[in-house]
């Protein structure tokens, strides 16, 4: 889960309903939201006010929506530093359970990731771009709304070469 508080109480909350044994539970600030620097918290504006710079805007506590994937808040991340984030996350948090489970020689395993929109709308392409036969570039996965869920099942295939050597 991420270590924010509301997706860190949606994770203990789907924990509490699992049936014994409980499993492992973690949070890792990878999973957290996007972080918006000096607009953190405060409300958006759909548009600039015209004949204002970004720095008067920011002087005054207005915060113009961004709409290029590089633009970022001072202090803050850019969405495409979100999305290098999330192919962090899934590399270090999600891969290592995954791989877990293969060399246990365990099938079907499902893991629970509790998170925020923006950042699930960055990891999910994360995942497609390790399938090579998908084209994750013809969806986007923007727009997510608060509140929701995603399915994303997935079947890995692991070549007999990348699995650790005792279990060849």
């Amino acid at each position: 889960a991420s270590t924010l508080k509301r997706a860190r109480t949606t994770a203990e909350l789907v924990l509490e309903a699992q049936p014994e044994p409980k499993p492992k539970f973690l949070t890792s600030s990878l999973l957290r939201e996007q972080t918006r620097g000096i607009a953190e918290g405060h409300p958006w504006l759909t548009e600039a006010k015209p004949g204002m710079s970004l720095e008067e805007h920011y002087t005054q506590g207005l915060f113009p929506i961004h709409h290029e994937r590089w633009q970022k808040f001072p202090g803050g991340e850019s969405i495409d530093d979100l999305a290098k984030r999330a192919e962090q996350a899934v590399r270090e948090v999600i891969l290592p359970h995954v791989m877990k489970r293969l060399e246990s020689g365990a099938r079907g395993s499902n893991i629970a990731v509790a998170s925020h929109g923006l950042f699930i709308a960055e990891m999910v392409p994360v995942l497609l771009k390790m399938d090579p036969t998908s084209d994750e570039r013809r969806t986007t996965f923007r727009g997510m709304h608060n509140t929701g869920w995603t399915r994303v099942m997935v079947d890995l295939v692991v070549r007999e070469s990348e699995l650790p050597s005792r279990r060849r």
